[in-house]
């Protein structure tokens, strides 16, 4: 497989690149200080990988045919959530020994979307899952949300809580606005 490494640090493209020839069946067809560089090494050697400085990332958005893996020191949400929108395949911290870079490498050449242990730690944090939001809730608002995704209009809602219809409506507005959500048909598609 042919590989493109962009990176600032000259250090880390020539160590990089000695760590990938030990490894057998890698190439290193480029090594570039920049995302733009990396743009006309890509244009040039047409490589099936690019390894790149999260930092570098906004140069390479167009990147199609080449999958890219983010080699960083940075492990915060910002940046990981900022790779991730942007379409990489791999996210490496350079911390990681000579063994997993090789590994999340070959991987990605398979088709696998890679990110280093750490990272992957950290991706707990930065989606939450879908029931969480419902956490904030009064037992009360849970209650009428439950009702609500079971498809009841407001007067059975009142009717079975023993409840106002508009002491419904009050609750069905506040567990919007605390969701975040824009409609009640929203909130029946979430609370299902």
């Amino acid at each position: 497989m042919n590989i493109v490494l962009a990176d600032s640090h000259p250090i880390v493209r020539c160590g990089l690149k000695a760590m990938l020839a030990m490894a057998g069946g890698i190439n290193v067809v480029a090594d570039v200080d920049s995302g733009d560089a990396a743009n006309t090494a890509i244009a040039l050697h047409r490589p099936d990988i690019l390894v790149i400085e999260v930092g570098e990332l906004p140069a390479v958005r167009s990147v199609k045919d080449t999958a890219v893996i983010v080699f960083t020191t940075r492990d915060d949400e910002h940046a990981i959530r900022s790779a991730i929108q942007a379409g990489v395949r791999g996210y490496i911290l350079k911390t990681a020994d000579d063994t997993d870079i090789v590994r999340a490498i070959r991987s990605v050449a398979a088709g696998e979307l890679i990110f280093g242990r750490p990272v992957a730690a950290r991706l707990a944090g930065v989606f939450q899952p879908i029931e969480q939001p419902f956490a904030t809730l009064t037992s009360r608002q849970r209650q009428v949300a439950d009702l609500v995704a079971g498809g009841l209009g407001n007067n059975a809602i009142a009717t079975r809580l023993g409840l106002t219809p508009k002491t419904v409506r009050n609750h069905i507005s506040q567990i919007l606005t605390t969701l975040g959500l824009p409609t009640r048909a929203e909130l029946r598609r979430v609370a299902s």
